[in-house]
């Protein structure tokens, strides 16, 4: 078994804060269809950039999807700051595709967190049952 990397939706990393809501509702409502390949948007993000990246990837992803930085590192040293504990945390599985529950919320129920996005301040929020 394996994987063709071509396969992928490449390229799709989150959207600034003044086009979140409509890139939410367009763009990204429709990657739960693809095979996705979703790029942290820095190659060495703030703890704060690092959790939109993840809430967003979080919201949108589909069955296949990968988070991560690209062809980087394939051919050189690791250059990208420390992991995150949270690459580590276990969400669960998708109870249902992402929603907007109110005017720039969305949010995403897995069987183990709650995924939400705040587009409004540009705050994402991940909560453990």
């Amino acid at each position: 078994n394996g994987f063709e990397w071509h396969l992928f939706d490449f390229g799709v990393k989150s959207p600034s804060q003044s086009s979140c809501t409509s890139w939410l509702k367009g763009t990204g409502a429709g990657l739960s269809k693809v095979a996705l390949q979703y790029s942290f948007a820095t190659d060495s993000p703030t703890e704060t950039e690092f959790m939109i990246d993840l809430a967003i990837f979080l919201l949108v992803r589909g069955d296949y999807a990968w988070l991560g930085y690209f062809w980087n590192g394939c051919h050189s040293g690791w250059v990208y700051g420390d992991w995150n504990e949270m690459l580590d945390k276990d969400y669960g599985k998708p109870l249902e595709s992402m929603s907007e529950i109110s005017n720039g919320v969305f949010q995403r129920k897995w069987s183990k967190a709650t995924i939400e996005m705040n587009c409004n301040t540009y705050k994402p929020s991940i909560t453990f049952d």
